[in-house]
């Protein structure tokens, strides 16, 4: 199968969409697809994306020239929007002209980039939010021949709002290579190399900061957790950048790591003694549609998982799996890392548990069914 997978992100980067569409073409490329990523040309970095990602293949990437007015703040994303439409445009039509047939893979990087995909050969889009009515989704959605939903949630908001045929929506959570962490360090090993504290008990954290996700909880738990001798790592930014996300002092047991290269994260997780994701009721996004990659890792990494019972994360993981904590609630946050780290036979049940299930979640076994559902709808 000839697919372009066109998406309005600069790439290669390091942020969590950046790794997420990098690995999925990993996938599909080793599932046999002649894939080439389209891009706008905004990279900042020489290294491919092989390298950068650390992948097991070469992606084949083209990145097509537009002016570089994204700097400008969000009239400038826009506009740089619209120069990659008609870039892409011209790029498709020029293929269709030299008697390619290929298939069209995009994702919601925005509410209107993708709009004029569908005219220019059958299209399916990757899609981790509802979307709002607009003409240019309206004209979007009118056309496509699937959507990959990455939550329930999501699912049946678009097919409800667009008005969607449910059997060409599915749910397909983001998923994890499982390779990466086939053969973790000691833990021992794992701190030495980071420098850590060999006897200390820890929780870690990895993502990026920002507001939606619900960081603030984090200083009041760690107060919590001060007299019972338990840290907190966090990767993904700097002290200040945290503090401008959650308006908080921080405690003496909690660290801001600064950000790191996702190469480094099964390294933390073999390092701690249990993992954190969090969400919250404040924010929509957060609280019912996020499909966070960090938790297909922590289950990859047989990890401890504490989890905020938002719908969104009850979306794949049960009381099985987790120790879900009430969520916005900083004491049952504390409570529940304490639990995790303490109740060490059900502790090995959830990772155990939580690795079985994970198995679904492969990248390998995403692409294979993304790529049965692309050949239903085609």
């Amino acid at each position: 199968m000839r697919l372009y997978y066109i998406a309005n992100a600069r790439m290669p980067n390091e942020k969590g969409h950046g790794i997420q569409i990098a690995e999925m073409c990993d996938a599909f490329i080793k599932a046999g697809v002649d894939l080439t990523l389209v891009v706008p040309e905004r990279s900042v970095t020489q290294e491919d994306m092989k390298t950068f990602y650390a992948l097991q293949q070469p992606v084949p990437l083209v990145q097509l020239w537009i002016p570089k007015l994204f700097v400008f703040g969000k009239f400038g994303f826009f506009m740089s929007s619209l120069f990659f439409m008609m870039c892409y445009s011209f790029f498709l039509v020029g293929r269709r002209m030299r008697g390619e047939r290929f298939f069209i893979y995009t994702i919601d990087m925005d509410g209107f980039s993708s709009t004029l995909l569908p005219f220019f050969g059958p299209c399916v889009t990757e899609m981790h939010t509802p979307k709002k009515m607009s003409l240019a989704q309206k004209i979007f959605f009118s056309r496509l021949r699937g959507v990959i939903a990455t939550t329930t949630l999501t699912r049946d908001s678009l097919v409800k709002t667009f008005s969607f045929p449910h059997k060409n929506c599915i749910v397909e959570p983001n998923g994890v290579d499982v390779g990466r962490f086939a053969a973790p360090l000691s833990k021992e090993n794992a701190r030495r190399r980071l420098s850590l504290p060999l006897s200390s008990k820890f929780a870690f954290y990895v993502g990026r900061f920002y507001e939606w996700k619900g960081l603030d909880i984090l200083p009041a738990a760690c107060r919590e957790l001060l007299s019972k001798d338990i840290e907190c790592y966090v990767v993904g930014g700097t002290e200040q950048q945290f503090k401008e996300v959650t308006s908080e002092n921080i405690p003496d047991n909690l660290h801001i790591m600064g950000a790191k290269s996702p190469t480094e994260t099964p390294l933390w997780l073999a390092a701690c003694d249990t993992a954190l994701v969090l969400g919250t009721a404040r924010n929509d996004a957060s609280f019912r549609f996020t499909s966070p990659m960090k938790l297909f890792e922590y289950m990859a990494a047989r990890v401890p998982i504490v989890a905020s019972d938002t719908p969104a994360l009850q979306d794949v993981l049960t009381t099985q799996e987790t120790f879900f904590y009430e969520h916005d609630n900083a004491a049952s946050l504390a409570e529940k890392i304490i639990e995790s780290i303490n109740n060490t036979e059900e502790t090995t049940l959830h990772i155990e548990r939580a690795y079985t299930k994970v198995q679904h979640h492969t990248l390998q076994a995403r692409a294979a069914r993304i790529l049965d559902f692309i050949e239903a709808v085609k």
